[in-house]
């Protein structure tokens, strides 16, 4: 067997007219398809001469026996009108035929179009899935979060976008072309073959290509970040916090860590972003002590952001305080030197801060009656915030 010469195809499957159009143009530089394998085209090469291409729809779906060859009586009636069959392209069955005088192996478009039925639903699909992804998934999942996730993922949250939006892209492509030729189909015409038609399915295998690197990208991005330790063990942390830890709330002490458990951690995530120069998500719960004697026992959670511009911390505070427990119950606070403050009271005691670029959501609670209230404490986070 020959060795075979292997091209890309530059067009996805569903674009017949681009296929047919490129594979009659390599036939003509004596390239004549053999095989099709992972998007890849292999050809035999022999002295060039016109050969037609068509593309055949499947009639069944990928789960289906008849997907992957079409059956003896098909291979029968196509041989009969001078076409043989090839092999299969993603969804269509490919026929060559170097007879000038022989038929169209579609001899009426109307039942071609027909045949592209099945596909043209799958097409639409697509769209609805793509939708979806695009658009009802972040307004399900990440409508709450997405200035967290701008401010702390952006690169996820920006791959996400693109890989959505080139998703949606090309099945609104696919469906809007296999539309199109369908109607044309519909009305007698028969599929126009030229170079146009390459260029076209140029443009379309070039959005699917960028689709795959984008996704690509994506992927290993998320794979890389999982391979990071971010979180850090608290009492091992030794660098310097923007903000008050259960130390200075208590005016200082040692400090005893609570025995770790499945809701009691103490730990910190600090990350560094374009969009935020620093993120702090904090956990501590301790018992501090003053000569021996126990002053504060409680739990401190801290989600702190350095945001890159005023405008993205604006955002930042109304999400966090969105996701407060009593945020209905929030009171704002006139506070000399902040933007904005608010706070709620109770066992879960909550409070935000916001100046310039930076915002700080604290949830603070104490054990019992006798550790400090959220009012005791407040001038401490205000100053080491202001700080």
């Amino acid at each position: 067997m020959a060795r075979l010469l292997w091209r890309p195809f530059p067009c996805p499957d569903y674009d017949l007219e681009g296929c047919e159009s490129w594979l009659q143009g390599m036939a003509a530089k004596g390239l004549y398809l053999r095989t099709v394998r992972f998007g890849w085209a292999g050809f035999a090469k022999d002295v060039p001469r016109p050969v037609r291409y068509r593309l055949n729809a499947t009639r069944g779906s990928v789960l289906d026996d008849d997907w992957s060859a079409p059956d003896g009586e098909e291979r029968e009636l196509s041989a009969a009108a001078g076409w043989q069959y090839v092999c299969p392209r993603g969804r269509f069955f490919v026929y060559a035929c170097d007879d000038a005088q022989a038929p169209e192996l579609h001899t009426d478009p109307a039942v071609q179009a027909l045949q592209l039925k099945r596909i043209r639903t799958d097409a639409y699909g697509a769209v609805g899935s793509g939708l979806f992804f695009a658009v009802l998934h972040p307004l399900l999942w990440f409508h709450s979060r997405v200035w967290r996730m701008f401010a702390a993922l952006p690169q996820y949250l920006l791959g996400f976008a693109l890989v959505s939006v080139l998703g949606l892209g090309l099945a609104l492509a696919r469906a809007l072309y296999l539309r199109g030729l369908s109607r044309r189909l519909r009305r007698g015409q028969a599929p126009v073959h030229g170079a146009r038609q390459r260029r076209r399915g140029v443009w379309l295998q070039g959005l699917q290509a960028a689709e795959i690197a984008v996704l690509l990208f994506y992927t290993a991005a998320l794979f890389a970040r999982w391979g990071v330790p971010a979180v850090q063990p608290l009492p091992a942390y030794t660098d310097p916090l923007p903000f008050a830890t259960l130390a200075d709330l208590a005016g200082g002490g040692a400090v005893e860590w609570e025995a770790e458990s499945r809701y009691i951690h103490n730990t910190v995530t600090v990350s560094h972003t374009p969009a935020a120069p620093a993120v702090y998500d904090f956990e501590q719960h301790a018992l501090v002590r003053q000569n021996g004697r126990a002053v504060l026992r409680a739990g401190l959670y801290v989600d702190y952001y350095e945001a890159r511009w005023p405008w993205l911390a604006e955002r930042l505070a109304r999400e966090l305080r969105a996701d407060w427990l009593k945020s209905e119950t929030a009171a704002p606070l006139a506070l000399p030197g902040l933007d904005e403050a608010w706070r709620t009271d109770g066992p879960f005691c909550q409070l935000l801060l916001r100046k310039g670029c930076r915002v700080m959501s604290v949830n603070y609670i104490p054990v019992s009656d006798r550790d400090p209230t959220l009012t005791q404490v407040l001038p401490v986070f205000v100053e080491r915030f202001l700080a």
